[in-house]
């Protein structure tokens, strides 16, 4: 069959789930043939705490429920050139993991094997896994960033002005060797609660934490030859305003500590991302791109005519965390390196008249 000939893009958008472990954007896609396309997710990384996630669906026909349809029974393996073959193990329905502590290594290619329970057969492109980006480059600059909120009384939008702490990759150095990469950002920060305080009793405290993805709150997050220096997060100097960049509204002490997870992508990936990106991009003018499919490397063995839809990543993982201080007199930043547990202390918490072991003062 021609699928191309077939299919027609009812929709195509991003709900901001975390699909796999990375921050990906799930795609959703209707199609007007009645016959069922398989779409594929996946991504295996060098680090082996990663997830090592295979998620496998059927898109919606035109018109069609809008829920995700899992592939369930399937034996999915990964394979590379050595050989070698990890199955994975399906966990919920649709949702296939790799054997526990195993991690991807730096130079060699994997390919995703999908054997379905009717006997289909599917496999990816090769996919390398490249060498990982160097993150000391990462540099801090003062400044201001505008954040908008809709009026009360009319239809326009008030600009509100926060001064705060500028990330940024500094590529200068590495133009020549023409870095293909990802990256996906969180902020954690801290306040105190003054909690039953009475008359005759002088309270207690609480110390609480939160820590919050801030990826969407820069322009890009896939590399970009002809950028010198990719922003990569904004820190809010003023602990009152941090409900403008998604954090619940109330005063947070100083301490800023963002999380980079740094995704080196092969030229395959490069491609996928970012044309995933210029398709999130457009706002429907008339020079904008036209929509259209997205780069697949998911073939069917058993017949080469059908058409799949998704894409499977190897990428090399790289992990960063440093702690954001600003001088607001002498508009200045910098940056000190903390250890990768702030990526792994629950997301929110309070602990009660004490300070936990990664308190920042």
């Amino acid at each position: 069959m021609n699928g191309f000939n077939t299919l027609k893009y009812a929709f195509l958008i991003a709900l901001g789930a975390l699909v796999l472990q990375g921050c990906q954007d799930l795609y959703l896609f209707e199609h007007e043939s009645e016959e069922e396309i398989l779409v594929v997710e996946g991504l295996v990384t060098n680090d082996e705490w990663d997830l090592h996630t295979v998620l496998l669906s059927w898109a919606s026909p035109y018109g069609g429920p809008r829920h995700r349809l899992p592939v369930t029974g399937a034996v999915v393996t990964l394979r590379d050139d050595r050989g070698i073959q990890d199955e994975m193990v399906e966990t919920l329905p649709g949702r296939y993991r790799a054997p526990y502590r195993f991690a991807a290594e730096v130079g060699e290619t994997y390919r995703l094997h999908i054997l379905l329970e009717d006997g289909r057969e599917y496999e990816s492109e090769p996919q390398l896994m490249v060498e990982p980006l160097d993150l000391d480059r990462m540099v801090g600059a003062y400044g201001v960033d505008y954040q908008y909120t809709e009026s009360a009384i009319s239809e326009r939008l008030i600009q509100h002005t926060f001064p705060g702490a500028h990330l940024f990759l500094d590529l200068e150095d590495m133009r020549e060797q023409t870095p293909r990469f990802r990256f996906s950002s969180k902020l954690y920060i801290q306040w105190v609660e003054l909690v039953d305080e009475g008359v005759t009793m002088p309270g207690t405290y609480d110390f609480c934490w939160i820590r919050t993805d801030i990826t969407n709150l820069v322009a890009r997050s896939i590399s970009d030859p002809a950028v010198t220096r990719l922003k990569t997060a904004f820190v809010p100097r003023d602990g009152h305003v941090m409900h403008f960049y998604n954090f619940p509204r109330r005063d947070y002490n100083q301490p800023r500590v963002v999380i980079h997870n740094f995704y080196s992508l092969n030229e395959d990936s490069h491609n996928y991302y970012t044309a995933k990106y210029d398709q999130l991009g457009d706002e429907g003018k008339i020079f904008d791109p036209i929509a259209a499919q997205l780069p697949t490397n998911i073939r069917c063995l058993t017949d080469p005519d059908e058409l799949v839809l998704g894409f499977f990543e190897a990428s090399t993982l790289e992990r960063a965390a440093y702690q954001v201080r600003m001088n607001q007199v002498e508009e200045t930043v910098s940056l000190t390196a903390m250890p990768l547990t702030y990526d792994r202390v629950p997301v929110t918490g309070c602990v009660r008249e004490f300070f936990p072991d990664f308190w920042l003062f």
